[in-house]
């Protein structure tokens, strides 16, 4: 009876010790593996000790106490060990954030678009001809909880597929694409036309080259000008920039009547023909713009166009930023200027329009010089706090 209850106690103490851990690598590289380690070589050296006892009548029970000691103080520690190696990578695991199967990975063919307020980002996984996953990620103002109550659908010419839910932000349909299609998407209960992407003929060309000769362009310029409409207000807010580098901008919100001048750490502010309010704060530091961000994916050639007389080539590109992501389209002349830009994200639908390179442009302060100090406008920032 007692080698039958010995083997089945270490039998069970086998799948035990297995469902703790998540490959026999955690014997070595963990501190749970290492105990159980322990245990296990006390029983083992138990065995001998045991079988000359049985067979021979030679007992050794000092020994055998010693070891039976050190397996039950090992069983012990595992017993209370606080998280071990399994439970510690599901934890892991779930703490980790999943992107959802909308967002673009590298290689897909992807665009950025919008309905109503609501931002639409569009893939093909794989963007190619024939029948293709086409991923549709939904992101209203409200986040995630108001994604989930959405439901669309695809307009592929002249047919119309439902897309099913794979996610809160994530829809998805499989047609058969073709190329040079103009796809749709439509978001129950928003008026607004439907989302509408061109497709280029696919498969569509890497735009790694382009995005990296129009980075390195635009670092150079040092005077530029530009338009901005942003959304999704109604009416959108309109506004223009003129660029000096290295730290001069003035910019005005059309929309509002009111103008900032950043010269430096000085912000000069004022709303219509009001005074002017100067405030200290941290440096700015031009040309930057709207596409500054690293660790972009599924950079794709979507196109060709004409911006300001001048041919261009647009190029689309994806962000996985931490607010949230970001999709962008860039019109790049043969030169590496960016001269049209689109950025779509959540509740920000941004378009900038450049021109004017290189132009003479001069940012003073205002004249006559601010009507406040900085420091006055610092008293009086503190009054009102």
């Amino acid at each position: 009876m007692a080698v039958w209850a010995f083997v089945a106690t270490v039998g069970f103490g086998t799948i035990r010790g297995a469902q703790e851990l998540t490959g026999l690598g955690d014997l070595a590289t963990t501190s749970y593996g290492r105990v159980l380690v322990g245990k296990v070589a006390a029983v083992a050296l138990m065995l001998p000790l045991s079988l000359r006892a049985w067979r021979r009548h030679d007992a050794r029970p000092r020994v055998e106490g010693s070891l039976a000691v050190v397996a039950i103080a090992a069983a012990a520690v595992l017993a209370a060990y606080p998280v071990p190696p399994r439970r510690a990578a599901e934890d892991a695991r779930a703490q980790t954030p999943v992107a959802a199967p909308s967002l673009p990975r590298a290689g897909d063919l992807t665009f950025g678009g919008d309905t109503g307020d609501v931002l639409v980002g569009l893939t093909l996984r794989p963007g190619r001809p024939g029948r293709t996953d086409v991923y549709v990620h939904l992101l209203p103002p409200g986040g995630e909880e108001d994604a989930a109550a959405l439901s669309a659908e695809l307009i592929a010419g002249d047919r119309t597929l439902p897309l099913e839910m794979c996610g809160p932000t994530c829809r998805r349909a499989t047609p058969t694409i073709e190329d040079g299609q103009v796809l749709q998407v439509r978001v129950a209960g928003v008026e607004d036309a439907p989302a509408r992407f061109e497709l280029p003929d696919l498969p569509a060309p890497d735009g790694q080259p382009l995005v990296d000769r129009l980075n390195q362009r635009m670092a150079r310029v040092n005077t530029f000008r530009y338009d901005e409409v942003l959304g999704p207000a109604s009416p959108p807010l309109r506004s223009t920039a003129e660029i000096v580098a290295p730290d001069r901008i003035h910019f005005t919100i059309l929309t509002l009547d009111r103008q900032t001048i950043r010269i430096g750490d000085l912000f000069y502010r004022r709303d219509g023909d009001g005074p002017w309010d100067v405030e200290k704060g941290p440096p700015v530091e031009v040309p930057s713009y709207i596409w500054d961000y690293p660790d972009k994916v599924a950079h794709s050639i979507v196109g060709a166009d004409r911006v300001d007389g001048v041919d261009t080539t647009i190029v689309s590109v994806f962000v996985d930023h931490a607010s949230g992501p970001i999709w962008y389209r860039l019109w790049v002349d043969d030169d590496g200027l960016v001269r049209r830009a689109e950025m779509r994200a959540r509740g920000h639908f941004m378009d900038h329009h450049y021109a004017d390179f290189g132009a003479p442009i001069t940012i003073d302060p205002p004249v006559p010089a601010a009507t406040s100090s900085p420091e006055r406008a610092t008293d009086r920032q503190a009054r009102r706090s």
